[in-house]
């Protein structure tokens, strides 16, 4: 992918990797629809300014049909603070027995929150006690669902946790996520899961967070 146009060797990568989750192969027209989309340069930043609504908008002007996994798939690619391809493989541990908060996090690109709830492509769920955390399933999303449907799939992704971080979770998901008695919580920015764990656990020691505490499970 060649172009004259300020742009990173990093940011040539994350279009690289986005078309061919879309299995699109016009550079040119691709580099055109993301330079006229960005204020200024191409860069990290102006890539993760993105949201999926406007993301999804953006594809339609070129004209194919994509698929509900490669949109999310390249929106990942563009969006990550971190290439997938070098996390490594996810390490699964044994569930804790008691005393335990199960929690959710919308994620693409390893153990990092950096994820929209309608629009990740995994999700990531602990077992967080005051002083434990473990990875215990890893949940790939793979549905091609929309809308509703979609918002009820991945509810049901996480109807045994208590709660569910992602970067943006829409007021119509939010709701459905609370009426399964799970609790939403919005994050202001990508942030490593395991200082988000340590957050939680902070409020469940210091009490600062009783709800918090109320359901830990026996």
């Amino acid at each position: 992918m060649q172009s004259q146009l300020p742009i990173s060797e990093s940011s040539v990568k994350k279009l690289a990797t986005a078309m061919a989750a879309l299995e699109y192969s016009d550079s040119k027209l691709f580099l055109q629809l993301i330079s006229s989309n960005v204020n200024g340069d191409i860069n990290a930043r102006s890539l993760a300014s993105f949201t999926p609504k406007r993301w999804r908008a953006m594809l339609t002007v070129l004209g194919h049909s994509f698929s509900r996994k490669q949109i999310d798939r390249a929106y990942a690619a563009i969006t990550s603070g971190l290439d997938d391809e070098n996390v490594g493989e996810f390490v699964l541990e044994s569930p804790l027995d008691s005393n335990k908060l199960v929690v959710a996090f919308a994620s693409n690109s390893g153990e990092r929150l950096d994820g929209h709830f309608g629009s990740c492509i995994r999700l990531l769920i602990y077992h967080v006690s005051k002083d434990e955390k473990r990875l215990i399933e890893v949940k790939e999303i793979d549905s091609d669902a929309k809308g509703e449907l979609r918002t009820q799939h991945l509810v049901s992704l996480i109807n045994e946790c208590d709660l569910v971080f992602a970067l943006s979770i829409g007021g119509a998901a939010a709701a459905k996520i609370t009426r399964a008695g799970i609790h939403p919580i919005k994050a202001k920015a990508p942030i490593d899961i395991h200082d988000k764990i340590a957050e939680v656990q902070s409020a469940i020691d210091k009490g600062v967070a009783p709800w918090l505490s109320q359901r830990l499970t026996a």
